[in-house]
């Protein structure tokens, strides 16, 4: 309790001198006034002996003469005696008395402050005695009180004045001994040099040495301690930092290092994936492929504790979808779960906000790993994954993320130690389970990044259920003026029985800035759409799911091409269950565009900006022929439809698609926002027109390894371009020098000419509004590197390994949009 009252009520700070100086005052004062007491108490015990002898000696002196006068009735004499008396000092009353009357009084009778003396008065005659009256004196004590109360007023004053000076003798005797060298030394503790280290202690010159001297000599020797401790630890800080550039750099070099040749093996099992082989063969290259995306699995976790370790992982603000993110989970994990025959699902609020900020490729990892690790340590039962809305507000929503299962579940005493950094359960688990350990320790650290916290729920036999809270803001992204001009007044009908896919795709559409109205049936479209155009306010586009009741999207395509024909709207369908020749029915149908489910924001709203530039072009609201080219399958992760635009032009040529199979390892990429301009330089092409009569697509591929060489320029071919290489910078810029290329892929750590010096001198040599899209295409994926290849002048970045659907986006988003901007 008195701590907590200290705590409180801070003391009072008073100095040392001032302390001392109230002390000495205060001792001093104290002996004084008792050194006076007892001096006084002595005179006055004086004072008192002096009355009494003075009243024997009148005893003495005087009693037989005052009693022999009474006796022979002399009262003359008697009154005279008596008077005698009187003039003798401190004698201040007399009284002589008999029982019947007072014979003689004089002076003033008292009552108190007074000393008094009686003796009965008696006269011897012969053996008898007679008692003639009784002789009382008084002395008063108030002159006794004045005289000692002057004498003390006298001691006090010269006891003050001696204490005085002695006190301020020894004042300054301690104030040169101990208050200066301390205040000194109070000073001196808190001077510190530029290195922030303590500075030694200089006092004065003392006269001896003393405590003072050796507490100053003691403070001085762990000065000089410390600054030797300092200087060892600048020397440890020196050397951890440079281990820690060097760890960084080790980092960067792993990353490349490693991924360099798994682009090969994962490059060369895909393709060889297409080739036609055996089926022997075919089952040991899919265990191939099979065994190098785990691999790579494992490459990421540990670069991605590198990085955390070497607190460089860092997070990013985009755009999030949570009901995006929710399906691309579900579709990603839903074909492991039914293998198990596990009960999977994965749920969102419907009050979640759509249009929401945050790390997506974060967020995804960590909900991938907690799903994969559900799945995986459940054997019979349920997984579900819930995202439900716990806060809403006017800047965000606060987001509950929570995977449970029926698995085998974690005891409470291993609870924590499962987020430790290769840590599971316990030892054999990790022998009959596998993984590293590191997902859940990745996970925690991400989540902590995102202002969350990763926890657990679970009983041992009885499930678990891992969650965490987020607070993600609301997307704010204001679109550019030449989008919004393009895009406002833009009237949308969508059809869907979902109510939920259409709230999702209306909060994308009103952030674009265009107008939509919903529509849950088909029929009820052709009425929205008729009364549209009766009111000079048609609708510009009808976006239409698939999959719906009674009338499905493709029956209500051609319902309107044929009620409305040229005043049909322009036509696109969203589907989540593509299937192999959903893309040529949907041309036939006058559907001219074709987006699969889970899609990001980016691609629907480049699916409306090329719908409107076909408006605008000369391909109207005709139907167009389907091309007489090889049908490919709809894989539920597309997300691109570039491709599909293409091939839905006048005289646009066919291309290899991406077959069918195994889904492509995720490869990160990030586009930086430049110009696109068609190339205007009179340099030859790096390869002839193809047959149908649009040029050809020509790329350069600059990379130092023979094999990645290779493998890239398989892929590319497939994909229907014409490639060149160039194993080196220097190399590169020659090429350029000499042919006309669409798109460079430029590899960053290489011999002679590294890809930045390389990519900068190719900006020199652009003239006017010429501009190449050159996409990094390195195994470095930290950070620094992914901005150091946007300050060099690149336009896009592309992570090793690489896939041929990577490589596909590439070509799509650069170099046809390009050509699209170039003869739009």
């Amino acid at each position: 309790m008195n701590e907590t009252y200290q705590t409180l009520k801070p003391k009072r700070k008073i100095s040392l001198s001032k302390q001392l100086l109230f002390f000495i005052v205060l001792i001093s004062s104290v002996f004084t006034l008792l050194s006076t007491a007892f001096s006084l108490y002595l005179d006055y015990k004086d004072e008192l002996a002096d009355i009494d002898t003075r009243f024997e000696q009148i005893h003495e002196s005087f009693f037989s003469g005052l009693t022999s006068s009474l006796w022979v009735e002399d009262r003359e004499l008697l009154l005279t005696q008596a008077e005698g008396i009187m003039h003798l000092p401190t004698i201040s009353s007399l009284v002589i008395q008999d029982d019947t009357e007072v014979i003689i009084e004089l002076g003033t009778t008292l009552t108190d402050q007074k000393v008094e003396k009686s003796w009965v008065m008696t006269q011897q005659v012969g053996s008898k005695s007679f008692d003639l009256a009784t002789l009382t004196l008084q002395s008063d004590l108030e002159m006794v009180y004045q005289g000692l109360f002057d004498k003390f007023l006298l001691l006090l004053l010269g006891q003050t004045i001696q204490i005085s000076l002695i006190a301020v003798f020894i004042l300054l005797i301690a104030y040169r001994l101990l208050v200066r060298p301390l205040t000194v030394m109070s000073k001196a503790v808190t001077q510190f040099d530029d290195k922030n280290v303590p500075l030694p202690i200089n006092l004065p010159k003392r006269w001896m040495n003393d405590e003072i001297t050796t507490l100053s000599q003691q403070y001085n020797g762990t000065v000089s301690h410390i600054r030797d401790n300092y200087q060892q630890l600048e020397e440890a800080r020196k050397v951890a930092e440079e281990a820690n550039l060097k760890k960084s750099e080790f980092l960067a070099n792993m990353s490349h290092e490693i991924r360099t040749p798994m682009n090969g093996i994962i490059g060369l099992s895909g393709l060889m994936k297409e080739m036609d082989i055996s089926s022997d063969q075919k089952e040991y290259v899919n265990m191939l492929h099979t065994s190098s995306l785990s691999l790579l699995d494992l490459i990421n976790d540990i670069l991605d504790f590198s990085k955390i370790e070497a607190g460089r992982l860092e997070l990013e603000s985009m755009p999030l979808n949570l009901f995006e993110l929710n399906k691309e989970v579900e579709s990603l994990f839903m074909v492991r779960a039914a293998e198990k025959g596990l009960a999977f699902k994965c749920t969102v609020d419907k009050r979640v906000n759509p249009m929401l900020m945050g790390d997506a490729t974060k967020l995804r990892q960590i909900l991938n790993n907690l799903v994969s690790n559900a799945i995986k340590f459940t054997e019979q039962g349920y997984v579900h994954m819930h995202i439900q809305l716990e806060e809403q507000s006017a800047t965000g929503s606060r987001i509950r993320f929570e995977v449970i299962d029926s698995g085998i579940g974690v005891p409470a005493d291993k609870q924590e130690a499962i987020f430790d950094k290769f840590q599971q359960a316990d030892g054999s688990t990790t022998r009959k389970y596998g993984g590293t350990g590191l997902g859940l320790a990745i996970g925690r650290e991400m989540v902590w990044l995102m202002g969350g916290e990763l926890s657990i729920q679970s009983a041992e036999g009885k499930g678990s259920t891992f969650y965490f809270v987020l607070d993600l803001a609301e997307n704010e992204h204001e679109i550019s003026a030449e989008e919004s001009s393009a895009l406002e007044n833009l009237n949308v009908l969508l059809v869907d029985d979902s109510m939920l896919n259409m709230r999702i795709t209306s909060a994308q559409l009103n952030a674009f800035g265009i107008n939509s109205t919903s529509c849950e049936d088909a029929l009820e479209a052709l009425d929205l759409v008729d009364q549209a155009i009766r009111e000079n306010n048609p609708y510009d586009i009808v976006i239409t799911d698939k999959v719906m009741p009674d009338v499905d999207g493709f029956q209500l395509a051609h319902q309107l091409k044929t009620k409305f024909a040229s005043r049909c709207p322009k036509m696109m369908m969203i589907s989540a269950a593509p299937d192999v020749g959903d893309d040529k029915k949907a041309k036939l149908m006058g559907i001219s565009c074709y987006l699969a489910r889970p899609y990001k924001e980016s691609n629907l709203k480049w699916s409306i900006q090329q719908l409107l530039a076909l408006r605008d072009s000369s391909v109207t609201n005709e139907i167009v022929a389907y091309p007489e080219a090889e049908s490919s399958s709809i894989l539920p992760s597309q997300t691109t439809p570039e491709a599909f635009f293409e091939s839905v032009k006048p005289a646009a040529g066919s291309k290899d698609k991406v077959p069918e199979g195994k889904q492509e390892p995720a490869t990160e990429t990030e586009a930086k926002p430049t110009p696109s301009h068609a190339k205007t330089k009179p340099k030859p092409s790096a390869s002839a027109p193809s047959p149908d009569g649009e040029p050809a697509i020509d790329v350069l591929v600059v990379e130092d390894t023979l094999i990645n060489q290779k493998v890239a320029k398989m892929m590319l071919e497939k994909l229907g371009a014409n490639v060149l290489i160039a194993e080196n910078g220097q190399v590169a810029i020659e090429l350029y020098q000499k042919h006309q290329f669409d798109l460079i892929f430029m590899d960053c750590q290489m011999p002679v000419l590294d890809g930045f010096e390389a990519t900068q001198a190719i900006r020199k040599l652009e003239n006017g509004d010429e501009h190449i899209p050159i996409v990094a295409l390195t195994a470095n994926v930290v950070k620094e590197e992914k901005d150091k290849c946007f300050a060099a002048g690149m336009d896009d970045f592309a992570s090793k390994p690489v896939s041929q659907k990577t490589l596909a986006a590439m070509l799509d988003k650069h170099v046809k949009l390009n050509r699209t901007m170039s003869t739009g």
